[in-house]
C-alpha cells in the first residue's frame, strides 16, 4: 500500500487469502492484540484513496502465491517484474 501510494496509484484492490487479518484491517481491531503492520495499515487506509478488499482463495491465486514463494531469501527488496520471472510456475 505504501509503494501504490507513493506511485501515485488512488484506487486499490486488495486481495487476500488470510479472512482473519482481512477482519482486522476492516474492522479497525485485532482483539486487543498490538500489531504493528495492522496499525500501519489503518494510517494507510485513512488517506484520501479508494479501497476494496477482497478474500480471494490461495487456490484461485496462483501467480501471487507462486509469487510469494518465488526466489525466497533473507532479504526484503522490493522487486518488479515487467514480465513474469523466468521459472514462475503459473499452474
Amino acid at each position: 500500500m505504501e509503494l501504490a501510494w507513493g506511485l501515485g496509484y488512488r484506487q486499490l484492490i486488495i486481495e487476500s487469502d488470510c479472512a482473519d487479518a482481512l477482519r482486522w484491517i476492516e474492522h479497525r481491531h485485532s482483539n486487543g492484540r498490538p500489531f504493528t503492520i495492522i496499525h500501519s495499515i489503518h494510517l494507510l487506509c485513512d488517506l484520501e484513496w479508494c479501497l476494496v478488499f477482497s478474500k480471494v482463495a490461495r487456490s484461485l491465486n496462483g501467480v501471487a502465491d507462486s509469487l510469494a514463494k518465488f526466489n525466497l531469501n533473507d532479504e526484503f527488496d522490493v522487486v518488479f517484474y515487467e514480465e513474469p520471472p523466468i521459472g514462475l510456475a503459473l499452474d
